[in-house]
C-alpha cells in the first residue's frame, strides 16, 4: 500500500482547518490576557504598562470594563470594542480582541494584523463571554435605579433627551421618578435591551455609544442622531 498519499503536510493540515482554528494555532502570543488588554487599551489611547489589573489601569485613565455574557446582537448593541473569551481544541482558553462587526464577519486584533473572520467559524469557539471597555460620563459608574437622586440621574436625564434630539432643559430634575422609568424603557426596546426601566451598567454603556464623541472606537458606525452629546456630570 501507498502510505504516502495519506500523509498530511503542515502546510495541507492549515489549509484543512477553519479560519479560527488557524488563527488559534498560529497566534497564541497575541492572545494572551496582557496582548489582548495591550491591543485594546491602545484603541482608546491609553498604554499598559503593566500585565496586572489592567481594569485597574484603565480605570485610573478615567476607563471602565464591563465584563458579561452575552450574543453578536449584544455586541452590536454596545458596540464597542470587547475581548472575546474563545475556547481552543486544546481545552485552553485564548483572548482576541473584536475590532469590527457586520452581518456575517468580524474583525479580530492580533498583535498589530487584523483578521476578517466569519461569525458562524467564531462562534464555534465563543461561548459568549467578553470584556469591553467604555468612558463612563457620570462619575464612577453603578447602576442607577429608580428612587435614586443626584447628579448622575440627571446626567442619565440628559443623555436620554439627547439620545432622542430633544433638549432637557437647564436643570433638569435630579430624581428618577416615573417618567424617567418610561424614558429608560423606551430606550431600552429600542436598543433591544430587558425593558426593566432601570439603567444598569448595560444599558449606559449602550446610551454612551448611542451619543459617542467623535473618534471613539465602535464596532460598527451609530445611527446618525440630533442634539449634543450632554456634558459629564459633577461629582
Amino acid at each position: 500500500m501507498d502510505r504516502s498519499r495519506f500523509i498530511i503536510t503542515r502546510s495541507r493540515m492549515r489549509g484543512l482547518l477553519s479560519r479560527m482554528a488557524s488563527l488559534l494555532t498560529d497566534s497564541p502570543a497575541d492572545m494572551t490576557t496582557p496582548a489582548a488588554f495591550r491591543r485594546l487599551l491602545s484603541l482608546w489611547g491609553t498604554a499598559l504598562t503593566s500585565d496586572k489589573n489592567p481594569c485597574a489601569q484603565a480605570a485610573s485613565d478615567g476607563l471602565a470594563c464591563l465584563s458579561d455574557r452575552g450574543s453578536w446582537g449584544q455586541l452590536r448593541a454596545l458596540n464597542r470594542p470587547a475581548i472575546l473569551d474563545v475556547s481552543d481544541d486544546r481545552g485552553g482558553v485564548a483572548h482576541v480582541v473584536l475590532t469590527a462587526l457586520d452581518d456575517d464577519y468580524a474583525t479580530l486584533a492580533l498583535g498589530e494584523k487584523g483578521a476578517r473572520v466569519p461569525l458562524a467559524d467564531i462562534s464555534r469557539y465563543w461561548m459568549g463571554s467578553f470584556t469591553l471597555v467604555w468612558k463612563p460620563r457620570n462619575g464612577k459608574p453603578r447602576e442607577l435605579a429608580p428612587g435614586m437622586h443626584g447628579e448622575q440621574v440627571r446626567w442619565l436625564r440628559r443623555s436620554l433627551a439627547a439620545a432622542r434630539g430633544a433638549a432637557e432643559g437647564v436643570d433638569p430634575p435630579d430624581v428618577y421618578d416615573q417618567a424617567l422609568v418610561i424614558a429608560v424603557q423606551n430606550f431600552q426596546r429600542e436598543h433591544r435591551l430587558t425593558a426593566d426601566g432601570i439603567a444598569g451598567l448595560t444599558t449606559q454603556v449602550v446610551l454612551d455609544t448611542a451619543l459617542a464623541e467623535p473618534g471613539s472606537p465602535l464596532l460598527l458606525p451609530p445611527p446618525r442622531r440630533g442634539g449634543h452629546h450632554p456634558p459629564p456630570c459633577v461629582t
